[in-house]
């Protein structure tokens, strides 16, 4: 009797443990509504366009805009649309903050050239932005391979429970022969 006590609690015990690796292993960070900042320069103006993850403009949302060392530079609030504009500033790096004022804040990073520079590729981004299409479309392939993450879990969680099932099946055979 004590024996096969023993054997369910071990099965037990391997099935929450299975259960906790699988559940780490595929766990992935969740956002609930997720918010995005891109900027476009102009030669007069800055735009800032605030939105979230599923598209919906981020409206009167607080904007700042400062320099490296935190020096503010300017204020402002998004529209209705989730967009804002302000003057071009002098040449230099820049940090744009948007807070929606519930908890999401995003920022972008800019840079404006200077005019008088011989060297005009310091405009040119050095990365390409994916559009705002591609930042709020439903994310298919994630879904995808999450549902495949799952599946091979819970394969791989049923052969090693029929391998344990299997061990004990014949450590009971074995402990009825003596």
């Amino acid at each position: 009797m004590s024996l096969s006590t023993s054997q369910s609690t071990r099965k037990t015990f391997l099935r929450i443990g299975a259960l906790i690796l699988t559940c780490v292993l595929c766990a992935a960070r969740a956002e609930a509504h997720n918010l995005i900042l891109d900027h476009k320069i102009f030669p007069d103006k800055v735009t800032l366009e605030a939105y979230y993850d599923d598209d919906t403009p981020c409206r009167e949302a607080k904007i700042q805009v400062e320099r490296p060392d935190k020096t503010l530079v300017v204020l402002g609030r998004t529209d209705k649309e989730g967009r804002w504009e302000f003057p071009l500033p002098g040449p230099g790096k820049y940090l744009a903050i948007v807070n929606d004022g519930a908890g999401h804040i995003a920022r972008s990073k800019f840079q404006i050239a200077d005019p008088t520079a011989k060297d005009i590729a310091v405009s040119i981004p050095e990365v390409i932005e994916p559009s705002r299409a591609e930042k709020t479309r439903f994310p298919w392939r994630n879904l995808g391979i999450g549902l495949i993450v799952i599946g091979v879990a819970a394969f791989g969680l049923r052969v090693v429970l029929r391998r344990a099932n299997a061990g004990s099946s014949s450590s009971r055979l074995s402990a009825g022969e003596r």
